[in-house]
């Protein structure tokens, strides 16, 4: 999925959120056939955001794996599949901008900030 073709093309992103299948563009009519079982109104969304936070300060950190010194190093790409509305993998990417993150979900709930960061 997507297009890998050169490697300083993915250097200069920090996520991408795919809306296509095998370098093809999803078609709308398949899109809007995805079975979604979440509700995806702005109250949900920000329930969501919000329910990152609590669990990252629950947790005392947005995961539980030695890998801090690679993502620091940019050694690493991390792949979230039902990412939402991507709040994870933007509170990762503000922090480790060495590292190249992506994000899949088959619902369009992405914020601006991603777009212009992908």
């Amino acid at each position: 999925m997507g297009n890998n073709n050169s490697s300083s093309k993915h250097k200069s992103k920090k996520i991408e959120f795919y809306k296509e299948i095998d370098n093809k563009p999803m078609d709308l009519e398949v899109e809007k056939e995805l079975k979604y079982y979440i509700p995806n109104n702005y109250e949900d969304i920000d329930r969501l955001h919000m329910f990152h936070f609590f669990q990252r300060y629950l947790f005392q950190g947005n995961y539980s794996s030695p890998i801090e010194e690679g993502l620091m190093r940019g050694k690493y790409k991390v792949l979230d599949i039902g990412c939402g509305p991507g709040t994870w993998l933007l509170d990762l990417a503000n922090k480790y901008e060495k590292s190249v993150f992506y994000g899949l979900d088959n619902n369009s709930v992405h914020p601006n900030e991603a777009s212009t960061r992908a």
